[in-house]
């Protein structure tokens, strides 16, 4: 499955930007048991929901859309997760969800929502920063955006990922 995510990164230029935003993804997402096994940095500018979708400098006003819709859409799916492990968590015994009961799948399911609700990386997580890694919840959020507005040189870059 293919999915957008960013990643923030220090670069002097466009090209450096891409190229870091790369290797970080190579070097901590794609090696290490997320999910992801490959990207390819959006740099042409595709516009979708109002948003440009290509590297830029973490303080301009596209830069603020962009990870402000991926953090969004990122809670909204972790919320969802959440109201489906509420509804079924008191329905399944311990055994049934840790070891399936009448099928193996029984419980799979909810221990995947569980999964996706805590996940700190992988693809529930659609905003990474190389200084903090993956952006989970609106305080770590919050503090790395004004962070990186007081530190110049950080650029956001786009990713159309696989996982």
């Amino acid at each position: 499955m293919h999915q957008t995510i960013a990643i923030i990164t220090r670069a002097d230029d466009q090209d450096e930007a891409v190229s870091r935003a790369q290797e970080i993804f190579n070097e901590q997402l794609a090696n290490r048991s997320t999910g992801f096994d490959w990207c390819d940095p959006h740099t042409e500018g595709v516009v979708e929901d109002g948003i440009i979708w290509e590297p830029t400098y973490i303080t301009s006003d596209n830069a603020k859309k962009m990870a402000e819709y991926l953090f969004i859409s990122q809670q909204e799916e972790r919320t969802e997760n959440l109201e489906k492990i509420r509804m079924n968590l008191n329905e399944l015994s311990n055994e049934e969800i840790l070891f399936g009961g009448d099928s193996p799948d029984q419980g799979r399911e909810l221990l995947y929502h569980m999964r996706e609700a805590g996940a700190v990386d992988g693809p529930a997580i659609k905003l990474y920063c190389e200084d903090w890694f993956g952006i989970n919840t609106r305080r770590s959020f919050n503090f790395v955006m004004d962070e990186m507005k007081s530190n110049g040189k950080h650029w956001i870059v786009p990713m159309d990922s696989h996982f």
